[in-house]
Formats: C-alpha cells, structure tokens, sequence
C-alpha cells in the first residue's frame, strides 16, 4: 500500500513539471494498508494537465496506462 501512495506521489511530482501554476489535485486522495484491490486509477485535475506527459519510475509499481479526455484539465 505505501507502494500506492508514493505512485500518487510520484505521478503528481511528475506532472508538476509539465503544469503551468499550482500543483495539481490527486483523486483518491489516500489508500489504507489492507485494500482489496491492488490496481488503482488516479484522476489528476490541474490547469491544462491533460497535455502533459506522465512517467512512473518505482520498482513494483507500473503505470499501465494514461488517459486523456476531452476536457485538458483532466488526467487518468
């Protein structure tokens, strides 16, 4: 689990480079030790965010895909 939240962590790092102002906002905004399900989809919402670039480098953690949607303030 702390693998998740350090994932969150690092998307959000990541993307800070590409975003234009503040950080961006990272929905779930938490996970807890014990959660059923591994595999986690993280909403990112910042100014124009949906252009930018995502990279994930933790051993154990994969980023299997980004999506980008109509609206760019917007990231899965």
């Amino acid at each position: 689990m702390k693998r998740l939240l350090l994932l969150c962590v690092y998307v959000s790092i990541s993307v800070l480079a590409d975003a234009q102002s503040e950080l961006p906002k990272t929905y779930p905004t938490h996970w807890w030790v014990g959660m059923k399900n591994s595999f986690v989809q993280v909403m990112l919402q910042g100014d124009n965010i949906g252009g930018s670039s995502v990279t994930l480098a933790y051993p154990g953690v994969k980023l299997l895909k980004v999506h980008q949607v109509e609206n760019k303030n917007y990231l899965f």
